[in-house]
Order: C-alpha cells, then structure tokens, then sequence
C-alpha cells in the first residue's frame, strides 16, 4: 500500500511498504525474495519484516513474492498488481509588485501533474498572514489575498492529486512595496502679488525611488518637476497639492497645503499740499487693504510717522513718501510734496534807473503763490499796475512809460489762504 510521496525534478520517487504475510506449512521459512517488478534487482530479505521500496516511474507493476523453507523447498511466486500514481508538483507564481496600505496579490496557480489530471487538484493555501484570522487559508485555484505589512511571507501550498497523492511547496512572497509619502516645501511661507515662489518635492519614495510625481498649484497649473518656480496671476489662498509614484509602481498619498499669494495695498500719498508758514496741515492719503501698517519718511516736521493721517508743520519744502506694508508683508509707496507758502517779503521803494539794482519791485516768495493778485495805485487812487500771479515783475512804469518819483500804495492778495497785505512802495530816482 502507498506510504508516502516525494517528488525530486521530474523523477518519481514513490515508496511502499509491502507487508508479508507468507506461511511455511510446519516449515520455517528461510529467506523471502522479492521482485518489485520495475526492473530494479530482487531483494532477499530472511524475515518477514515489511519491506519498503522506491519507485522512480509512474506505471502498474506486478509485484512478486516466493518464500523458501528450511529444507530448500521454494513456494510459488505470489504475484499483486501495484499502480504507480504520479505525484503532483506544486508550484505558483504571485504579483511582481504590489503596494501598501492595501496590497493584494494576485497568486497564480502553476502545479503540473505528469497524467494531466491538473483540473482533479484539490489545493490548500497558508498565506502566513494570522493577522487575516480565517482569511489566512484558501481553497480557490487562483486566490487573491490581502496583505497590510511588507512581509516577506512564506506562503504555503498544498496540492492533493485525484489519486490522493499529495506534495507541497512554500514559496517566499517579497514583493510587497512599502506606500511612498509625498513631502514637498517652498522658499517662502508666502508671497505678493507678482513675486515667484520656488516648490521642492523632497517626497520619500521608501524602497522605490521616484519617476513620477504630479503637481497641482491650484490655480488650474500642474507640473512634473521636482523644483517648480510658480507665478501666480491673481491674489488668492490655492490649495497646492502633490503626489508621487515609484519605481514600483506605488502611489504615495496627496498631500495639500494652502499656500497664499497676497495683493499689494493700494496707495495714494495724495495731492501735492500748499501750507502756509507756521501754520500746520495733516496729510490725508487715500489707502485701501488688510493688516495696514505706515511708515513716512523723512519724519522732519512730522508729529508722529507710524500713522495714517500725520499733522505737518513745516518750516521749508518737504517731499514725503508714505511706506505702506499689508498682510503677508506686502509693502508699496506714493509720494506727496508738501510746499510751504513763506510770508511775501514786500519791499518799499524801486530805483528803475537800469542801473542793475533795484531796478524792479521784485517781492520774495510771491511766486509761490500762483493765484495771487497784485495791484499799485497812485496818491489819487488811478491804477498803475495790475497782475494776476507775479512772474514779471512791476518796473515802476505805466504802459511804457516811467512813472515819476512818488509814493504808490498796493494791495497785494496772495490767496491760498493768506491775508490781503496792502502798504506802500516808492519810486526813487
């Protein structure tokens, strides 16, 4: 009857144990010669202890037994057919490459049996994963199972021939790949409106290494380079994403992060401003945006340069220039000229003798004053000069021609906001 079965190669090795059950007739018998009926010499044993014998081929043989008594007497030889099966030989393959966190590998059944009996297979599979509990085993042809850990496994299986003959084989599953993480940094936290940003995949392909990766910026723009300098077009948060695969085949996650383009804060120093000497005026620029802090330099006749609408009194002409820094850091400037209306300096007498001095009323820093009006009367009240702004000077005539030396009388309206001045101004020859 069979024992048991290996298999080596293509060869058969079948063993069976023959058990004798020889009588000699009130003689005992001295030796027992076996033929197993492959071609394999007989065997002459001198007890009845069962015999084993191996097989290398697949066939029916007839085995043969003849005992011989004590006094040479030979029995007739008992002969017993014995089929020899074909051993099955497991085999299989599984995934080439399979990823975390949900690996499932497809295994393929490759077992052969020399008598083609393959489709009679009764098969049993260990996955050496007990953390799957019942999932661990299989009966299915081709199963699928699933793995959460890269392993290896020794995965087991057992194939059972139609004829009951049975063999298995353990192969190493090792191609399970670990799930890459998507890592990625800028140059900058955040940037304005108009200013590049740097991406850079610093991803971990675990035991792969990265041909892949896929970018989205958010504002409809992708890429697949490792290092990315972006220009945003519009000033907003975007949602950047990332994602990457190996050289496996294994997708890392997608990792998101809000990255935030801010605008600029919108700035108008305002209108060039006209301030009489001593007095005072407080500049009111027209500025829009969030988290708003103010710089204005120089700070020379300034009350306080951190704020918005500072009061200036100053003494000279000043340019100003108003630093104004938004959220994310976002800073722009404008500039307004401040220009001090100085107290006209009158003099009071003329000299038009062409002698290169004092030839003309010349009055310091009306000029300044572009709206002013200026008008000279004589003794009687007859108008000799008139002037809507002064840039000629009067030269003490009267349509062409010299006045004589007296004393005239002015009224002189500077406007932007100054008093009339009036007085007196001599002709001196």
């Amino acid at each position: 009857a069979p024992l048991q079965y290996s298999i080596n190669g293509t060869i058969f090795q079948i063993s069976n144990i023959f058990t004798n059950l020889s009588a000699g007739n009130g003689e005992p018998i001295t030796n027992y010669t076996w033929n197993y009926g492959d071609g394999s010499p007989v065997v002459v044993q001198p007890n009845n202890s069962p015999v084993s014998h191996t097989y290398t081929l697949a066939q029916p043989v007839n085995v043969e037994l003849v005992v011989t008594t004590s006094d040479g007497c030979k029995s007739t030889p008992e002969i017993k057919p014995v089929t020899i099966h074909p051993q099955p030989h497991p085999d299989f393959t599984f995934s080439s490459s399979v990823c975390l966190p949900v690996a499932a590998v497809q295994f393929t059944n490759a077992s052969t049996i020399a008598d083609g009996t393959e489709n009679a297979f009764v098969y049993t599979w260990n996955f050496d994963h007990t953390a799957s509990g019942t999932l661990n085993s299989s009966q299915a042809t081709n199963p699928v199972h699933t793995y959460y850990a890269t392993g290896p496994y020794n995965v087991h299986l057992q194939v059972v021939s139609n004829n009951r003959c049975t063999n298995d084989t353990t192969i190493v599953v090792n191609t399970i790949h670990p799930k890459p993480k998507a890592i990625f940094d800028t140059n900058k936290p955040s940037v304005c409106l108009g200013e590049t940003v740097y991406f850079y995949d610093l991803s971990d392909p675990k035991d792969g290494t990265t041909v892949t990766r896929w970018w989205d910026f958010g504002d409809g723009g992708t890429s697949n380079d490792q290092t990315k300098e972006w220009l945003y077009a519009n000033a907003n948060t975007f949602p950047v994403s990332l994602y990457i695969v190996n050289s496996f085949g294994c997708y890392s996650d997608t990792l998101s992060k809000s990255f935030t383009v801010y605008p600029y804060p919108v700035v108008n120093a305002g209108e060039d401003l006209f301030v009489l000497e001593g007095s005072s005026v407080t500049l009111n620029p027209t500025v829009s945006g969030n988290d708003l802090y103010f710089l204005w330099s120089p700070g020379t006749y300034l009350n306080n340069t951190a704020i918005k609408n500072p009061v200036c009194t100053p003494t000279d002409d000043m340019t100003y220039s108003l630093l104004v820094t938004g959220a994310g850091g976002c800073a722009i400037s404008d500039q307004l000229f401040v220009s001090v209306l100085k107290t006209p300096m009158i003099p009071n007498t003329i000299t038009p003798n062409n002698d290169g001095q004092h030839d003309t009323w010349r009055i310091q820093f009306l000029d300044a004053y572009p709206d002013c009006k200026v008008q000279v009367f004589t003794r009687t009240g007859q108008k000799v000069f008139e002037s809507r702004g002064y840039l000629t000077p009067w030269d003490g005539t009267l349509k062409g021609k010299p006045l004589p030396v007296d004393t005239y009388y002015y009224i002189i309206e500077p406007g932007s906001g100054r008093a009339p001045v009036k007085g007196y101004v001599a002709i001196v020859k």
